[in-house]
């Protein structure tokens, strides 16, 4: 009997497993179709938060909160912002109320998954311009940064025929230029405002300063517990009238999902968020913020990486630790003199020829450790496509003539410019650089071609016309005609808004590019004249063939000059990552190059980018670019109102740097734009001091080694010391921003995350400074350590007491 039964067992237990072994490939392939199903219904990207304002009904296409390969939602109301979803054109409408200001939260439901997201509803302030007419004005409108210098704007009205003409904006804290656009053809500055700078074309215009005073609430981070398989994050509330708070006012966000319960604990103003590392996915941000009757606080975020904070180790990469390198491929350095070819052109001057560089210059100065001894991780190249081998003549007086040298007139969609090398040796680079634990971002030209290009021989009809209707050429009219302006009648204008072929060709290339070079982003030129529903089928296109299959993150970074609400309507999950911030390099421009300017006034400019794209931004920040005058050919006194058009300058009277203090005002900003949120972007050139005025003097050859002056030398090593600052300290990439003192010519600020707190004070003026700092007690300090800039200080009792030398820069270490 016992023998039998053993024997039915062991028979039992030989089918069990020849099922088992039927069954299993079926049960993988099952397990694998649902977990591919669940994978591709996620959301992928943080949903930023949504800004409103007081009243105003405002429409959003679901893509550019959220990728998800399909979008059937469900949305929960609000009794503080209604929102409506239409599934038929992926439309949501926020409908705020008339009365409600500040921070809630917006539910749904996607694919039986609850999902949240932030939403700010902001007042902003009426602010009336007016223009008395003197002689023959018949209309008058103001234009200016707040309405992108709209030349087709509303008219300014005169209500009473006093001959003063009126216009209401709503406008939120900031810095504004604007001027008087007088019977459509005269612009002015504002004759009773004495407030003006000067623009890049080195002309004036008016300056207006809106600062409404708030009563402000803010999160401190107070550092995290770590045990094994779990995290706290801890937090100081800081009231800004006495606040008192309990659970039901605190905010916390795990990427999409709102947190409650037992994980959040309030003790008096401490609050502490607790999490499981077992269930939390491979990239998690965590949110948090306080909003209760009247009030809320910015949100405190923490990126963590496969459960480890980001920032504390050296063998991980966000966007938020890149510190971007940029390079003219033909003005950086010659590592193959067989492909150096000159455009041969009798009125072509050497200034705007091609010099030599190429791809295999740059693969020299990797292996020679250029750039990680400068301390960037991030290059950008500019546009590697072929160019055409002839001169042009530009179109606007004095008609000069130019090379493709820049590489922005392309002739070919997949070709890489004979001058510069080939697509292998691109990859080469691509590769290496990866090698080295360097990103590449390549520059791509989507609103134009030259005239030589295929595209617009075989396609004409892809592309708009040259002729308006009033007799005009559509030529650099940037904003009249924003979406159809050509550069230069060689240079013809896509007509996406009425050509899909176009759209379709253009993005399939752009992705093409990715693919067969392993880059790992764009920057995007021109960004502001291409329509939306490019940069949404672009993006979609990215994230469905390269993100989601290869789970590696593709960078986007666009170029556009315009107000907040034009380059933050390009910047969200379905468009761009982010743009240069040219608003806050104009203030800067202003605060450190002007007299009257003062940091009051970039202060005031940060917290406006803050209130547009929040703290934790990837907006880039630079001193210096292709397209702008470099700032030391400003800061010396080279270039200024009274000394003529720049672009003369610097074709006949080139800007050398004379002042040794000049250096010092240079080192000053590098270190502003080294400390502040955002990615930091190094023009090449800015690490030695390289001067010039507008393009193309603002594009010299780039000099090493011994070709450097003495002078240059030392900001060489001046520069790598300020890079490194970043480089070492996670809270200047991943830390909030609080000023903590600010006048004219002194700026004080801490950044913190949850690993650091640093302190960074400037001093722009030429005098030393003595400043009493004093630090919040949030922040308990103990003791500080010096690590840049320091000479003498006490403190006591959260007053730092120290002086800080002229032209120079200080940051500590908060313990």
């Amino acid at each position: 009997m016992v023998v039998y039964l053993q024997h039915n067992s062991n028979i039992r237990v030989i089918m069990m497993k020849r099922l088992f072994v039927f069954l299993y490939p079926i049960i993988a392939v099952l397990l694998f179709i649902q977990c591919s199903k669940k994978q591709s219904q996620e959301i992928r990207g943080i949903i930023d938060v949504v800004r409103l304002q007081t009243g105003k009904v405002d429409t959003f296409l679901i893509s550019d909160l959220f990728y998800a390969p399909k979008y059937d939602l469900k949305f929960s109301q609000n009794k503080d912002v209604k929102v409506k979803y239409n599934l038929g054109t992926k439309q949501v409408i926020f409908s705020p109320a008339k009365d409600f200001s500040g921070l809630t939260i917006i539910k749904f439901q996607h694919n039986w998954q609850i999902f949240h997201f932030p939403v700010y509803v902001q007042k902003r302030v009426p602010y009336t311009f007016r223009y008395k007419a003197k002689r023959n004005e018949e209309t008058v409108q103001v234009i200016g940064s707040f309405n992108t210098w709209n030349r087709r704007s509303k008219l300014m009205e005169d209500p009473d025929g006093d001959r003063v003409f009126e216009k209401t904006f709503w406008l939120e804290n900031g810095r504004y230029e604007y001027r008087f656009y007088v019977n459509g053809k005269d612009e002015i500055i504002d004759p009773v405002n004495r407030a003006k700078v000067m623009n890049s074309f080195g002309q004036y215009n008016s300056l207006l300063v809106i600062d409404e005073q708030k009563e402000n609430s803010r999160l401190i981070n107070k550092g995290y517990n770590r045990k094994e398989n779990s995290i706290k994050l801890n937090y100081r509330f800081e009231p800004g009238n006495n606040q008192k708070i309990s659970v039901e006012n605190i905010i916390c966000l795990r990427n999409n999902t709102l947190i409650s319960g037992p994980g959040i604990k309030v003790k008096g103003n401490t609050i502490q968020a607790s999490f499981n590392l077992d269930i939390l996915p491979a990239n998690t941000t965590i949110r948090v913020a306080v909003m209760g009757d009247g009030f809320s606080t910015p949100f405190e975020q923490v990126v963590l990486q496969n459960g480890v904070i980001a920032g504390s180790d050296d063998k991980s990469f966000s966007w938020y630790d890149a510190i971007v390198y940029s390079i003219i491929v033909d003005r950086f350095y010659d590592g193959d003199t067989t492909n150096s070819q000159k455009v041969d052109h009798p009125e072509l001057k050497d200034k705007a020829n091609y010099y030599g560089g190429d791809l295999q210059g740059v693969i020299q100065k990797l292996d020679e450790g250029y750039f990680s001894d400068l301390g960037v991780n991030v290059l950008w190249l500019s546009p590697v496509n072929q160019n055409p081998m002839q001169a042009y003549q530009e179109y606007p007086p004095p008609h000069r003539f130019y090379s493709g040298y820049h590489g922005y007139w392309p002739i070919d969609p997949k070709k890489v410019d004979v001058r510069f090398g080939d697509m292998e040796l691109l990859k080469n680079l691509i590769e290496k650089a990866h090698s080295k634990g360097m990103k590449i971002i390549l520059d791509f030209v989507s609103n134009h071609v030259h005239e030589e290009h295929p595209y617009f021989k075989e396609h004409r009809d892809w592309f708009g016309t040259l002729e308006l209707p009033d007799g005009r050429k559509n030529l650099r009219l940037f904003d009249e005609f924003r979406l159809s302006t050509w550069f230069e009648p060689y240079l013809p204008s896509f007509d996406f808004q009425n050509s899909r072929d176009a759209i379709k060709t253009v993005t399939d290339d752009a992705v093409w590019w990715l693919k067969e070079t392993n880059a790992d982003g764009f920057r995007q030129d021109a960004v502001k004249h291409v329509p939306f529903k490019f940069w949404r089928t672009l993006t979609k296109k990215i994230k469905k063939e390269i993100e989601v299959p290869q789970k590696r993150k593709i960078f986007q970074i666009g170029e556009t000059f315009g107000s907040y609400a034009l380059t933050k309507s390009y910047v969200n999950n379905g468009q761009l990552d982010a743009q240069f911030n040219f608003n806050l390099y104009n203030s800067a421009m202003y605060t450190f190059l002007d007299e009257e300017g003062g940091f009051e006034v970039l202060n005031g400019e940060m917290q406006k980018t803050f209130e547009n794209h929040g703290m934790f931004h990837f907006m880039g920040n630079l001193m210096d670019s292709h397209d702008k005058m470099r700032f030391l050919a400003a800061v010396d006194g080279d270039v200024t109102s009274a000394s003529g058009d720049p672009a003369d300058i610097g074709w006949n009277n080139p800007p050398q740097v004379d002042n040794p203090d000049s250096y010092k005002m240079a080192q000053v900003y590098l270190a502003y734009i080294m400390t502040i949120p955002g990615i930091p972007f190094v023009y090449y050139g800015d690490e030695i001091g390289m001067t010039g005025s507008t393009d193309p003097d603002n594009r010299r050859p780039m000099r090493f080694g011994d070709q450097l002056s003495e002078a240059e030398k030392d900001m060489n090593k001046r520069v790598k010391k300020i890079v490194a600052l970043r480089r070492d300290n996670p809270a200047l990439r991943y830390g909030d921003f609080m000023t903590l003192h600010v006048e004219k010519d002194v700026w004080a600020y801490a950044r913190s995350d949850m690993q650091q707190q640093m302190l960074v004070i400037l001093n722009k003026s030429n005098e030393e400074k003595f400043v009493g700092i004093n630090l919040p007690a949030g922040l308990n300090v103990k003791s500080v350590i010096p690590l840049m800039g320091v000479k003498r200080y006490t403190l006591i009792d959260n007053i730092l007491d120290l002086n800080i030398a002229p032209l120079s820069a200080i940051v500590f270490q908060l313990n």
